[in-house]
């Protein structure tokens, strides 16, 4: 595979990845693991062959939902199987501290500290490290601002001394300029001392750091993942960066960020202005940024499904409650004002239907067939064709699935055992067989036992296990109930508010 500039990685030994750590990749994520892996550590030793610095720095950039998480944890995993050290950062849970460094040098403590254990030499060098640490930090912190003290020499301010000392204005103003320049000499001293003092900090840091690297049993890096970059606060993303520019420099030690580098560029933006260059400035940084492909429709559902199980036993879908492969085939044929579904609409769909059954107050199955349109045209905010499905409307039925997506679904007569040849259907066929059977009652559909085909049995089937489940196949003379799915739309307006996909909302 070619990097970006123009270098060749190598597939690696067959060793490199355990398929185990991998069993739940529905994004190919593990070839990526393979390309990265080798070209990181190659790319370290050929560097340090041709006598040029040993450390490097790559920029995953994925975009939302590309799965950057779920990436990082598992080649931290792979790393750590294969006995490299490796430091993890979630830069957004940590950016609350006052400096960024702080949560990175406690990761390589804690990182350190297990691997050499009562090694004397270690713990020296772990102490430089933290101590070092601890100057860099505090040589960061706000200093008199000399700009502040100017006020005080202004018109403003001269009234405010007067008015509290009852002195005029001139003997104010003599008093305060020569008491300013004295000041201003002594705090240009203290930064002059501290700008010393932090730059013999950093160079400890750096040879306490070295030493910890090299005391490895084989030369071999030592990774620092860092995650969730691009969702801190602006001013930290940045001097974070800054403090990896400045402290890091050191053979063998590799950053890998993980970051939607787009947002990341936005974010900058925001702190140096918009006509600011964030992706030229981002280039002082990452020797390298490596692009996730944009996952599929399908591998981004089944993802859904892996990380967010949803209830199985209170779902149905057609025609043989394969929920997942059911999903994905209505997204995949959904569309909105000709638009289809991107993969942010699927993941709100998602979890709005994770919010419905999370309040289910039926004894009935959700039917996924009748409930999956109404979510998808809420969480699309087309109330024309929402309110149009929540009336059973039959030209705005046969235009929910205009593609055919996964193809026709198949139902048998009664079971799969069946001779009957099975009937195939259209998503927009079963949605319509499905519905135009709720202007019945409940007990109605059970009166009379003709010969139905495969698609109107399953349909019946439903509509029995629900008069079962919500009635016990009996009601009241002259109270005919109907089906639940009159509730549907009231449902999905509920659990739609617990989500970022409300009508109400403009962003």
């Amino acid at each position: 595979m070619a990097f970006g500039d123009g270098s060749i990685c190598h597939m690696t030994d067959s060793k490199i990845i355990n398929s185990s750590i991998w069993h739940d990749d529905v994004l190919g994520r593990q070839e990526d693991a393979k390309r990265i892996i080798t070209f990181l550590t190659r790319r370290v030793e050929e560097r340090l062959a041709a006598k040029q610095s040993g450390s490097y720095v790559l920029n995953i950039d994925a975009g939302w939902g590309h799965g950057k998480t779920f990436f990082l944890t598992r080649l931290r995993q792979e790393l750590e199987q294969q006995d490299y050290l490796v430091a993890y950062v979630n830069a957004w849970e940590d950016d609350h501290a006052t400096d960024p460094l702080i949560p990175i040098v406690s990761a390589i403590d804690g990182l350190f500290r297990s691997k050499f254990k009562g090694k004397s030499s270690a713990t020296t060098a772990l102490k430089n490290i933290k101590a070092s640490g601890a100057k860099i930090v505090s040589s960061g912190a706000k200093h008199l601002a000399i700009a502040a003290g100017k006020r005080w020499l202004g018109e403003e301010g001269l009234l405010e001394l007067k008015t509290i000392a009852g002195a005029s204005a001139t003997e104010i103003a003599e008093a305060t300029k020569t008491s300013f320049e004295k000041a201003v000499e002594i705090q240009t001293e203290a930064l002059l001392e501290k700008f010393n003092e932090s730059k013999n900090s950093i160079e400890v840091f750096r040879n306490s750091l070295g030493t910890l690297v090299r005391a490895q049993a084989e030369p071999r890096p030592v990774f620092i993942l860092v995650d969730e970059l691009d969702r801190c606060r602006p001013s930290y993303a940045i001097e974070l960066l800054e403090r990896t520019k400045h402290l890091f420099s050191i053979d063998r030690v590799i950053f890998v960020f993980a970051t939607d580098t787009g947002q990341l560029q936005h974010a900058i933006a925001a702190v140096y202005g918009a006509k600011f260059d964030g992706a030229r400035y981002l280039l002082r940084f990452f020797d390298r940024t490596y692009a996730f492909a944009a996952p599929s429709l399908e591998q981004f559902c089944s993802q859904l499904f892996t990380r967010f199980p949803l209830p199985e036993e209170i779902m149905s879908s057609p025609p043989k409650d394969d929920h997942a492969a059911f999903f994905i085939a209505a997204a995949t044929s959904f569309r909105s004002k000709g638009s289809e579904l991107s993969l942010r609409c699927v993941e709100q769909s998602y979890d709005i239907l994770r919010n419905i059954l999370t309040l289910w107050p039926f004894k009935a199955k959700a039917e996924l067939i009748y409930l999956l349109p109404l979510i998808f045209s809420f969480q699309q905010r087309d109330l024309e064709l929402f309110e149009l499905i929540s009336e059973r409307n039959s030209d705005a039925l046969s235009k929910v699935y205009p593609t055919r997506g996964k193809g026709k679904l198949s139902f048998h007569r009664r079971t799969s055992y069946d001779p009957i040849k099975p009937q195939l259907a259209d998503l927009n066929e079963v949605l319509k067989e499905f519905v135009s059977t709720t202007r019945q009652s409940l007990p109605s559909l059970f009166r009379g036992n003709s010969t139905r085909d495969g698609l109107t049995y399953w349909v019946w089937m439903r509509f029995q296990d629900e008069y079962q489940r919500e009635h016990s196949m009996t009601h009241r003379h002259g109270q005919e109930p109907h089906s639940v799915i009159f509730e549907y739309p009231n449902l999905v307006r509920g659990a739609g508010r617990l989500s970022k996909a409300s009508f109400e909302e403009t962003d």
